[in-house]
């Protein structure tokens, strides 16, 4: 991608210098280029579309959100702040997750222990989650973390149910 759209630059520097549309189009060969970079970012396209298949087949999740978000997404896995708001696309209720507070007061920007609804109500996970790797395997991992943690919640809940007294 990067030496077609450079070559795809240089064409453009011709063109700025010429104030004639006419000529700019009907100089020798341009047509051809033009023609060959599309061809070559037609499989850059593929390409693309193939991995993105590949990363949501690890997080069928993925499948929820668009194209460029699920982009921004895998550009941005290292850095866990920017892909929150996509977090309600991949999960119903979900809204955000509350990152924890370090030793020195800084935020952590990889380590949560919450996870926030869309209508506002907190859900503390069983243990403190960390989002680090790549963003399809931590994702993996947190779901099975919030599923934990619920499982745990309801036993709980179930456990004292059976000892009210009626």
């Amino acid at each position: 991608f990067e030496g077609i759209d450079s070559e795809f630059k240089e064409l453009m520097k011709d063109a700025i210098s010429e104030v004639n549309c006419v000529n700019v189009c009907s100089v020798e060969g341009r047509c051809e280029a033009l023609k060959g970079m599309r061809e070559r970012l037609e499989v850059c396209q593929k390409s693309l579309h193939e991995y993105l298949d590949i990363k949501k087949k690890i997080f069928p999740r993925f499948y929820f959100l668009s194209a460029v978000a699920l982009r921004d997404m895998l550009a941005n896995g290292t850095n866990p702040p920017k892909i929150m708001p996509y977090l309600g696309d991949c999960y119903d209720a979900l809204a955000n997750l509350r990152f924890v507070r370090l030793e020195d007061g800084e935020m952590s920007d990889k380590i949560v222990d919450t996870m926030v609804a869309k209508d506002g109500e907190e859900v503390a996970l069983h243990e403190n989650f960390s989002l680090e790797g790549e963003v399809e395997a931590y994702l993996n991992r947190l779901t099975e973390s919030m599923r934990k943690s619920l499982k745990i919640i309801l036993s709980d809940a179930v456990e004292k149910a059976v000892n009210w007294e009626i």
